[in-house]
């Protein structure tokens, strides 16, 4: 089969060229879907169905929308799919016309088969062949009997058939063997397909693959997902597969957490200063001592406030990626981690079993005020969906008393920016900037962070 002919590929491929978070697993779920009978009637139930699998918010839903009318502008046609034609293939449909040819195999070979085992075991007791003149005394002849000329006839037919068959038995037994085995093979294949068709993909098939079959407009279209494989290993290019479905992915976090720099010479002269080395040289016209300077380092010290527990537990995974990123890609001058449940009011927590605390006004005193900015990590009750006066007005009092004390602060929030509109996040993203965990937003909060007001 083409691998360009799979269903709906081309609307695949072109909805990750447009940034939708969509991995191998998203297209076979299709597959599978398409194979159970769903998205069939009608080009409006397959785009409903594409919406239902890949779409994660109302934009991303629009968007499949419109790339779903323009990859398939017309009715889905059939597929036509190469099978696969092993050397022995047997379909329920088959039945009637194998039965007439299989029964004289079985009969031709039991027959065989009885007849040789009848023989074989009969061998050793087969009479000598008599001799018509036998003596009887020393000395005498006794007279031999009278044979009619049809007796003797039929007599040396049976001897020559004796004298073939000890001659040849081993191979009459083989030949009677094979038929017998062959017409069972035979007979099993009929009543027991899934018999022989199990040994075979046993022999022929690797352990891992499996067989998919996929049905579009009440037509059976059927896809073996070893020829997937096979394609994928030769164009892997053409999907996205990872081993995760975040928004934002490890790689691209490690990017972005090493754009927020603030680079500043600190500490012992250990670095060569090239340009103040050659001024001296050409004022006092020879090298006395080379001049030395601070190396730049860092100075970003970062707060990072957890949300934690509650309606984030779908996203603690995020947040633990998000963490483990800052500390160890992102190359700052220091990371602390706190964690709050909802909003920070009394106390901060150093430990997400909320185990170890810190009251706020020991918080608040022990921030350098030097190079150091917040990052909040809340779904802000957008999750939800409510609207919690109490939230925001607790929420705003916090937020006031640690802008007197960093530079930047950022809130970075799990949910897209639709559902923000008419909850507690809304009303809370018009007291600080708020942006969204995707790539954009990331960079955005980022640039925040440094001090970049224009984005």
């Amino acid at each position: 089969m083409d691998f360009k002919e799979l269903p709906l590929l081309e609307l695949f491929t072109q909805l990750q060229k447009a940034g939708l978070s969509l991995g191998i697993g998203e297209y076979y779920l299709l597959l599978e879907s398409l194979e159970g009978g769903f998205g069939v009637p009608n080009r409006q139930a397959l785009c409903r169905l594409c919406c239902l699998l890949w779409a994660k918010s109302p934009a991303e839903r629009r968007i499949i929308e419109n790339y779903f009318a323009q990859t398939t502008p017309t009715p889905i046609e059939p597929v036509p799919i190469e099978k696969p034609s092993p050397k022995l293939r047997f379909l329920p449909s088959e039945k009637s016309s194998l039965k007439p040819r299989f029964l004289p195999y079985i009969s031709l070979g039991a027959i065989a088969l009885t007849l040789s085992l009848a023989l074989f075991g009969d061998r050793h007791q087969l009479p000598p062949k008599s001799d018509p003149i036998t003596p009887s005394s020393p000395g005498t002849i006794s007279p031999s009997p009278t044979v009619s000329p049809a007796n003797s006839f039929i007599r040396d037919i049976a001897d020559t058939t004796v004298i073939v068959w000890r001659r040849y038995q081993g191979e009459v037994f083989l030949f009677g063997s094979l038929l017998g085995a062959g017409g069972l093979i035979l007979w099993l294949a009929e009543k027991h397909p899934h018999i022989i068709s199990n040994l075979l993909k046993k022999r022929t098939r690797p352990k891992n693959a499996q067989k998919t079959s996929v049905s579009l407009v009440n037509t059976p279209l059927s896809v073996e997902k070893d020829e997937i494989e096979q394609a994928l290993s030769l164009q892997g290019q053409e999907f996205l597969l990872r081993n995760e479905y975040l928004p934002i992915t490890q790689r691209q976090m490690k990017q972005k957490w090493r754009n927020l720099r603030l680079l500043a010479r600190r500490g012992k002269a250990t670095e060569l200063d090239l340009r103040a080395t050659i001024e001296q040289i050409s004022q006092q016209g020879f090298l006395l001592n080379p001049i030395f300077v601070p190396r730049r380092c860092n100075q970003i010290q970062l707060l990072l406030l957890l949300d934690w527990d509650g309606s984030m537990v779908p996203f603690h995974r995020l947040g633990q990626r998000l963490a483990e990123t800052a500390t160890s890609e992102g190359k700052l001058k220091s990371v602390k981690k706190y964690y709050f449940h909802n909003c920070p009011t009394e106390y901060l927590y150093e430990d997400p079993y909320h185990q170890q605390f810190k009251d706020m006004a020991n918080f608040l005193k022990d921030i350098d005020s030097l190079g150091t900015v917040a990052l909040i990590f809340s779904d802000g009750g957008a999750l939800r969906g409510g609207f919690n006066k109490k939230r925001i007005r607790a929420t705003k009092r916090f937020l006031v008393q640690l802008q007197q004390k960093v530079h930047s602060i950022v809130w970075l929030n799990p949910l897209p920016l639709e559902r923000w509109q008419g909850t507690t996040a809304g009303a809370i993203a018009r007291i600080v900037p708020m942006r969204e965990v995707s790539p954009q937003g990331f960079q955005q909060a980022m640039n925040l962070l440094r001090g970049y007001t224009k984005l």
